[in-house]
Parts: structure tokens; C-alpha cells; sequence
């Protein structure tokens, strides 16, 4: 897995890189498959969360798709604080 992020992500390494990829390992199975499927065949499934896709994260919000999946991830754990976050404007997830 860590091997599919690198290629289509390099900017991951390090720290941040270790920090993604606990973040996947404990993603929503369904979200991990739909990412993994991306960094393989580079194809999206329309994931939609209370109105929030890849797309619209990547698109409006300006995430990379790992971090839409993330947020995506999010959401389902805790819709309330993820949506209230990014309604305010804080629609990045960090690598740090």
C-alpha cells in the first residue's frame, strides 16, 4: 500500500508519509478499497457523504485525493466536528 501512495503521491515521506498510512490502515473498509482501487487504476467511485465526494473535496477544497479520502473518513466517524470544520474553512487535513 505504502508503495501505491508513493507513486502517485511522493510528496509523502517521512513522518508524514508514517502518519498517512496509519490513518488509512484504520480507514472505513469501504473508503480504503475505493482508494486503493484509485491508486491502482487512478479511476474514482463516487463515494458521496452528506454531500461530499472526492471530487467536491478535491475540487472545491483544494485536497489532494488522499486527503479527501481521509476527510471522507472523517466524516463518517464524527459527521458533526468534520462538517462544522469544514464549513469554517478549515477543509485541510494535515500530513503532520
Amino acid at each position: 500500500m505504502q508503495e501505491l501512495l508513493l507513486s502517485k503521491f511522493p510528496e509523502y515521506s517521512g513522518e508524514s508519509l508514517s502518519k498517512v498510512m496509519s490513518k488509512i490502515e484504520t480507514m472505513n473498509p469501504l473508503l480504503k478499497e475505493s482508494l486503493i482501487k484509485y491508486l491502482k487504476e487512478d479511476t474514482l467511485d463516487e463515494v458521496n457523504l452528506l454531500g461530499y465526494t472526492v471530487e467536491t473535496l478535491r475540487d472545491d477544497y483544494h485536497m489532494n485525493e488522499v486527503a479527501a479520502f481521509l476527510t471522507l473518513d472523517w466524516i463518517i466517524r464524527e459527521p458533526d466536528e468534520a462538517i462544522a470544520s469544514l464549513q469554517k474553512g478549515y477543509d485541510t487535513v494535515s500530513s503532520n
